[in-house]
């Protein structure tokens, strides 16, 4: 009959232990990205009363019961729509990576801000986001190592010199030897200054055009000749190299012409061209993230231009990872280490802009859980109980 005894009260531990993960599993059911804890029962050791045989089975008594295991159920939480550009919701398996001094650390609940200093962080804790930065050409290299990401408010982005100019559209075959057609060009130069160029174009003959470049003032820059043949394309002086000459704050500009793709056919005149290369200074006003987490930045001259992308992190077994508080998780030998040598979307799942997953606890499967713990609790106290007036009754036989 002790045994009963302490096998109750093994009863009555592991439902308290099964009450605990699910009333905290009720407090967080709107908690942003939390994941629902299960609790995995497991039989003692048995005792061995007589060995199996030949002829007979092994007679056993159980001594209770013991919490297995308390198991963090991964599985998708609802997406919520948010007002905040930065918040992303995570679709599929993954987890941001966060820097906690030397060590990192991971969350679903990827609710994001601006720290003073431009960083990305972690709202909640403070955090920093890491990922890949881009390349000053706006280029990402999932091949680097993870860094913090960050766009200051503010921060600029240096000018760009063009490094030529395109020309396309068509000329009127139907006009006379001698009529002209004026265009004119702004290019930028090193220190983001613009120029305006003007471009004179002469019709020569039935199959030949001659340009004529000359800088606003009418310093002239460069001239040549574009040839046509039957079917109005060009076969000749395609491609011409100009330079424009600068004061002494910046360099000369050497500019590629290109007139490979004018036509010449019977209709109006549209020739126009297009600097190419060439950026004005701008100053980061406004950022977003798109659904594989790249960070673009506008800038107030018009350029969006990708400024690095958040990492998203697997793991081989997720269920090992370790709870930290505040919606973080550790690695642990169980889990493995973290897999970010990959984008999202590459064998993982994907953000999801302006939206936050929200708890995934199940409320009518936690209260029907509940209520089983409740009366199981309840059958262990009486084991305990009737156990105890049987025990009662024995010592009564002495009186």
């Amino acid at each position: 009959m002790m045994r009963s005894l302490y096998a109750g009260v093994t009863g009555m531990q592991s439902q308290q232990m099964l009450m605990d993960v699910i009333g905290s599993n009720i407090a967080n059911v709107s908690t942003v990205g939390y994941k629902s804890a299960r609790v995995c029962f497991a039989d003692l050791l048995n005792q061995t009363i007589r060995g199996a045989s030949a002829t007979t089975n092994p007679m056993q008594i159980g001594t209770g019961v013991r919490v297995g295991a308390v198991n963090t159920l991964y599985h998708q939480g609802s997406m919520q729509a948010s007002e905040n550009e930065l918040d992303l919701g995570i679709v599929g398996k993954g987890f941001i990576v966060l820097q906690d001094g030397d060590n990192r650390l991971y969350t679903r609940a990827a609710s994001l801000s601006f720290d003073a200093e431009g960083y990305l962080v972690h709202t909640a804790t403070g955090l920093r986001v890491l990922g890949w930065r881009a390349q000053a050409d706006g280029t990402i290299n999932i091949g680097t190592p993870l860094a913090a990401l960050r766009a200051g408010q503010g921060e600029q982005m240096p000018p760009t010199a063009s490094t030529g100019i395109t020309f396309d559209g068509s000329f009127d075959a139907r006009l006379a030897d001698g009529e002209k057609l004026f265009r004119e060009v702004t290019v930028i130069d090193g220190a983001g200054r613009g120029h305006s160029l003007v471009m004179e174009f002469t019709r020569i003959s039935a199959t030949q055009w001659n340009w004529n470049l000359t800088a606003q003032d009418g310093t002239a820059i460069g001239n040549g000749a574009i040839t046509f043949d039957g079917d109005g394309k060009v076969t000749a002086g395609g491609q011409a190299t100009v330079v424009v000459a600068m004061d002494d704050r910046t360099n000369d500009l050497p500019l590629n012409l290109d007139f490979s793709t004018i036509l010449q056919v019977g209709g109006d005149s549209s020739v126009a061209g297009y600097q190419i290369g060439g950026m004005k200074a701008g100053n980061l006003y406004d950022v977003s993230i798109d659904e594989k987490g790249i960070l673009y930045g506008i800038y107030d001259n018009g350029v969006t231009r990708a400024l690095g992308q958040v990492a998203l992190a697997i793991f081989a077994n997720q269920e090992g990872l370790e709870r930290k508080g505040n919606n973080l998780f550790a690695a642990t030998m169980a889990s493995g280490e973290a897999d970010t040598k990959a984008a999202a979307g590459v064998g993982r799942g994907l953000f999801s802009p302006r939206s936050l997953e929200m708890s995934n606890v199940d409320l009518s499967r936690e209260f029907v859980s509940m209520i089983i713990s409740q009366r199981a609790f309840q059958a262990n106290s009486r084991v305990v109980t009737t156990t105890d007036e049987l025990l009662q009754e024995v010592v009564n036989l002495v009186r």
